[in-house]
């Protein structure tokens, strides 16, 4: 049995290899990103173009460093087939927009969480390497 290898993240793979992979990946994407749209309603253009941009500002806000594709979601197929029959497609998109408005706020309070246990964090570790609180600690 051969050896399998992992793929390092920042490792450029020859043709042979990478070709296939784009194929595989190429096609799951696809599939789930006009999927979802047609199963709720939605027109699968807006779904493509969306879900290009938001993997455009992905990119940028790692860097390029994580290579990935952001898509649809199978999580919401259920909630836009009720509220686009019941309600109307305006009142299912206005919905998406809320989810992602809510997701943007989640976002916000953990970057904020991050960066004060970050600083919490730095404040204890200089309070730890301190010469004289290390002496004091140990005359006790």
């Amino acid at each position: 049995m051969a050896e399998r290898r992992i793929v390092q993240t920042d490792e450029v793979l020859p043709i042979q290899q990478a070709f296939p992979l784009s194929v595989q990946h190429l096609m799951a994407m696809f599939g789930a990103t006009v999927l979802v749209p047609l199963l709720t309603g939605l027109d699968p253009g807006v779904g493509l173009m969306t879900s290009g941009i938001g993997t455009i500002i992905y990119l940028i806000c790692v860097r390029n460093k994580i290579p990935s594709y952001l898509g649809s979601s199978f999580a919401f197929i259920a909630p836009l087939v009720v509220v686009g029959q019941s309600m109307g497609i305006p009142a299912a998109l206005g919905g998406l927009v809320a989810a992602g408005a809510v997701y943007l706020i989640v976002a916000g309070f953990y970057l904020v969480l991050v960066f004060v246990m970050t600083q919490l964090l730095r404040a204890v570790e200089r309070k730890l390497q301190t010469p004289g609180l290390a002496m004091e600690h140990e005359i006790r």
